[in-house]
């Protein structure tokens, strides 16, 4: 074989195998963009142009682990297929929130909304946040699911489109990126509304994978709150001089005039602290220490303090009038205006030759107003003997003698 033909059969050889790979690598990459979900690798994210931190207003990586967050709310159409928590395929942190398509192809209209936030005061307002979706099924050659950043200064009850995939050009699939390839959507248009929400819908049908993660919103002017919020208590029960003689129903309410108020957490006789959702009902009687603090979106802690109330229940309407005999008796009567219900009773004897009868109880059901009951005891014994009968809160004694089952001298 010549040199010429040999160099020629080579370069055919040359040619078919850049060919083939040429044609396995589009078709590799044909099939990423064509998946439903971002394939596990460890893809590099999208870096951005270093954005200035100012006063930041409010920040969110769904650390917490729990969707919607504090203070958030969601809407939620397809609840089999909305907005979850994710730890794979994320920005940065433990955490992300992720949307995945309904393979059954039922719509999806899933939102997250940030709590209401407070515009006024500021001279700049910017809003930022990681994303990442399928160009393929989001733009093209399929556009069937989007994610909508939308904003509301009427709380909720109407929405303006903010921003929108489609928007900033091509893209790579799965690929992380910040907002407009970095650039923040500027929020100077809504400076100076004072009760602001901003919502992230995944919008689609047939769609494909979502993830969203570490949302900021930034700016100068009132943002830069440095001012705790304010927590008050207040009672709600029948208050008699300086105690309550009723049930009481503690309100915790805080106000916070910059970022708005996060969460309060409360603390009552040292049994730990909880997070305060609603009125609650303290029905023991005794002094109760309430502690509470609440912590604005800023991350500004209020000091805790105290709400300190008293309740003392009046004794109940009960008389009750010790008798001797065969035995020991106690008519135990309802001198109240409202009947009594599970009254516990016990007759106790104390002398040293007490046999049988020593100590005797039992629950009266219901006393109505003015109704009295004779309870009894049968005793054997001998000697003096102290006589002590209960009746739910009310006590009273007497002394008498015993007689084998006679009780006699009761006084």
């Amino acid at each position: 074989m010549n040199n010429q033909k040999f160099l020629k059969i080579a370069g055919v050889l040359l040619l078919s195998a850049v060919m083939l790979f040429s044609a396995t690598a589009v078709t590799a990459n044909t099939n990423k963009d064509q998946l439903k979900q971002k394939p596990q690798s460890n893809m590099v994210s999208y870096t951005p142009t270093n954005v200035p931190m100012k006063g930041v207003l409010l920040t969110e990586g769904f650390e917490g682990g729990v969707l919607p967050p504090a203070g958030w709310t969601s809407i939620i159409t397809n609840p089999s297929w909305t907005w979850v928590i994710s730890t794979t395929n994320l920005h940065s942190g433990t955490y992300g929130a992720d949307c995945q398509y309904d393979p059954a192809l039922v719509p999806q209209d899933e939102w997250l909304i940030t709590p209401s936030m407070d515009f006024r005061g500021y001279t700049s307002l910017y809003l930022s946040f990681w994303w990442m979706m399928s160009y393929y099924w989001g733009v093209t050659p399929y556009d069937n699911y989007d994610l909508n950043v939308k904003i509301s200064t009427d709380d909720g009850t109407t929405w303006t489109l903010i921003w929108n995939e489609d928007t900033i050009g091509t893209f790579t699939s799965w690929q992380w990126y910040n907002t407009t390839l970095g650039t923040p959507v500027n929020l100077a248009a809504y400076i100076g509304q004072a009760s602001v929400k901003i919502g992230f819908q995944y919008e689609g049908f047939d769609g494909a994978q979502m993830g969203l993660d570490d949302i900021l919103i930034y700016g100068e002017g009132g943002g830069a709150d440095t001012t705790p919020p304010e927590t008050h208590c207040s009672f709600n029960g029948t208050l008699e001089g300086d105690h309550y003689i009723s049930d009481v129903i503690v309100t915790i309410t805080a106000t916070d005039d910059s970022s708005g108020v996060n969460y309060t957490k409360y603390n009552l006789d040292s049994g730990g602290w909880t997070n305060y959702t609603v009125p609650f009902t303290v029905t023991t009687d005794g002094v109760h220490v309430l502690q509470c603090y609440s912590v604005d979106f800023a991350g500004n802690v209020e000091e805790a303090h105290y709400c300190n109330f008293t309740i003392q229940h009046p004794a109940p309407p009960i008389t009750i009038t010790i008798k001797g005999g065969l035995g020991v008796s106690a008519t135990i009567k309802n001198t109240g205006t409202t009947a009594l219900t599970n009254i516990s009773w016990t007759i106790t004897l104390d002398g040293k030759l007490i046999f049988v009868g020593k100590t005797k109880g039992d629950t009266i059901a219901s006393l109505a107003a003015g109704e009295e009951v004779t309870v009894k005891d049968f005793v054997i014994g001998f000697g003096k003997t102290g006589i002590a009968v209960e009746a739910g809160a009310t006590t009273a004694s007497a002394t008498g003698t015993v007689i084998l089952i006679f009780v006699i001298g009761v006084a």
